[in-house]
């Protein structure tokens, strides 16, 4: 018969562990583990001494021999999965919370916790399921927050913001939810309040980088603080400098190079803009010369996730690991150029640059302003979107590549393109697929004089925030103050891709918005015949439509003022036959444009990462250590 600890070794362990000495309690909970195997106190012990000094792998090896020896209990499997959650093995986390629950369907940790594996799957609706049960059995202000998150990643914004304006009574100053009300407001369109949210958020927590890095994003949304939009990158970079602690890698050097290894950050590897521009490069790419790697910073994936995944040399998922961590994978696979794609947006990891894992750094595709990371050499762009004689908008040199920044690649099986519906309903019906973000009063005063102009036109409106009845109600208000009647105004909630790819032929031509136009939704209409009229401003985000319409070989509808853009609108409207010959042709003709060219595409990028290297190269022989003039 295995020996049995006494009753005093029991108690022992359990005042120390109940009086936070952690120092006495180890080398005991070691010891009476080794004595007493058999005994699950020890292994529950270890399992939390070693997940509180970080040490996930060990507290996993503890907790399953715990569990092995102790009679099945929901909260052994809830805490197993959780050190599962932590250690990125998702499917065995999931396994683990269905047997505590299982155990006990009133579990409240275990509601809360499958909850936020739920929403880390991307499985939004499911994880609202288990925080609502969580927050009915033990009602608490955290549950409450991650179910408005749930929410938010379900865009039922105007639910969330409700949760969030309750927890901020609870909390008032709790930095999280000024951060997250700040999301909410800026996707039901009141920028205001979200600028004044985002700005309460940083005032709470002026250290935390994210929050920082959250009112910047939101702050591309109006352009009347871009002194500020530079000054704050600036001390965004500065912040996650001082993070990396002066710690850098060794550059390599440039005579190392055989095949030139690229690698991209991004949590968008998946059904997502980002991967649509991305995939025409990556599939194009010469594997005789380069390699690719990518960095996924979440765990979740789909079809499109599997598509690029394919297309790369090596696939590395950061999502668990620290920003040091996720830099020394990097360096150690050998990346000569490390590209971000995705900046101040969501998932992104700036902090990993700071560390300079790879020798040359850019920022590319997913951002569309200065990240203010000193760490981040360069910033790739076009000559349209760069506009002439503005001061410089980056702390990044500007690197312009041929025709243009982006190609898009074209969405498969896509619907025929329609003849005109105005030569049907002998209306113009203008389009819109923008959220309401995007959506600020100088829009909508420009539009005010378009309808105004032409009584017969209609309005067909389509995004996601329209599944929220609220958010219709106020916009429709909205329009009608701006001089549009509902009975012109057609809103609708988004659709898969394919119903919204046919939905283009209720459309006659799109109306941009402005300062942050369309980008994927600008390509996907041209590639339905549609064209898109957009407003040129100063910012490269600002001139984004005007950068794709270039390389489309539609310069001509790019306007450069509100006065300008009305005239064009009307203009334009009052020629539907001149509207259906330009569709009749429009994706024959993109087709053949540097937008849809990806083998071109692929040459021109493939010479800017020669270009870079080599720029590289001589620096490190020249010992300059200054790379942040190029600009051609």
């Amino acid at each position: 018969m295995p020996p049995a600890p006494s009753p005093e070794e029991i108690q022992k362990l359990v005042s120390l562990f109940k009086d936070g000495d952690t120092a006495a309690l180890e080398p005991l909970a070691r010891r009476f583990s080794q004595q007493y195997p058999g005994h699950g106190l020890g292994w529950m012990l270890l399992a939390a001494i070693d997940k509180a000094a970080g040490r996930n792998a060990q507290a996993l090896a503890a907790q399953l021999k715990a569990i092995a020896v102790m009679p099945p209990k929901a909260e052994l499997y809830s805490n197993l999965g959780n050190l599962q959650f932590a250690l990125d093995k998702l499917a065995d986390a999931e396994q683990s919370y269905r047997r505590c629950l299982e155990l006990d369907p009133r579990h409240a940790k275990g509601h809360f916790n499958y909850g936020l594996l739920l929403l880390a799957l991307g499985r939004a609706r499911e994880a609202e399921s288990h925080l609502r049960e969580s927050d009915r059995l033990q009602p608490d202000p955290q549950t409450r927050y991650q179910l408005a998150l749930s929410l938010l990643e379900q865009k039922q914004y105007s639910p969330a913001v409700l949760l969030l304006e309750e927890g901020l009574a609870l909390r008032p100053g709790d930095a999280a939810t000024h951060d997250s009300l700040s999301f909410a407001y800026l996707h039901l369109g009141r920028l205001k309040e979200a600028v004044e949210q985002g700005d309460a958020a940083v005032n709470a927590a002026p250290e935390d980088h994210q929050i920082l890095g959250n009112l910047l994003f939101t702050l591309s949304y109006q352009d009347s603080r871009p002194g500020e939009v530079m000054r704050l990158a600036r001390r965004y970079g500065t912040l996650v400098s001082a993070k990396a602690n002066g710690e850098r890698f060794t550059a390599w050097d440039s005579g190392q190079t055989r095949k030139l290894r690229i690698g991209f950050v991004s949590g968008d590897f998946k059904n997502h803009p980002v991967a649509f521009f991305l995939l025409s490069l990556l599939t194009e790419i010469d594997r005789t010369r380069f390699e690719c790697f990518a960095y996924p910073t979440i765990p979740f994936e789909d079809d499109f996730s599997r598509r690029i995944k394919a297309s790369v040399d090596g696939w590395k998922l950061l999502s668990t690991a620290s920003d040091l961590e996720a830099a020394r994978q990097i360096h150690a696979d050998g990346i000569h150029i490390l590209v971000d794609l995705a900046g101040h947006t969501g998932h992104g990891r700036l902090p990993v640059f700071a560390f300079r894992p790879a020798p040359v750094q850019v920022s590319w595709l997913g951002y569309f302003s200065t990240t203010g990371v000193a760490e981040m050499d360069y910033v790739l762009a076009d000559a349209v979107g760069v506009s002439d004689g503005e001061p410089s908008q980056f702390t990044e040199a500007v690197r312009l590549l041929p025709a243009t920044r982006l190609c898009f690649t074209p969405p498969e099986a896509a619907p025929e393109v329609a003849p005109l519906p105005a030569l049907r309903n002998g209306f113009v019906t203008f389009g819109c697929y923008q959220g309401l973000a995007k959506m600020n009063d100088g829009v909508l005063a420009c539009w005010q004089a378009i309808f105004a102009a032409l009584p017969q036109a209609r309005l067909r409106w389509q995004c996601a925030q329209f599944a929220d009845a609220e958010a219709r109600k106020a916009t429709l208000l909205r329009l009608e103050r701006h001089g549009i009647a509902g009975s012109r105004i057609e809103l609708l909630r988004d659709q898969s891709r394919q119903d919204y790819l046919g939905s283009h032929r209720h459309v006659d031509m799109i109306l941009d918005t402005f300062p942050f136009p369309g980008g994927t939704t600008t390509c996907e209409a041209l590639w339905m015949g549609v064209p898109t009229l957009t407003l040129a401003g100063r910012s490269l985000l600002s001139r984004q439509g005007a950068s794709l319409l270039t390389a489309a070989g539609l310069g001509d509808w790019v306007t450069t003022g509100s006065g300008d853009y009305q005239r064009k609108a009307i203009e334009l409207a009052s020629r539907p036959a001149q509207l259906a010959q330009l569709r009749q042709g429009l994706r024959a003709g993109v087709a053949a444009s540097p937008l849809f060219d990806r083998g071109a595409f692929a040459r021109n990028f493939e010479a800017a990462m020669l270009s870079l290297w080599e720029k590289h190269g001589n620096i490190v022989r020249e010992t300059s250590g200054n790379h942040h003039e190029d600009t051609d």
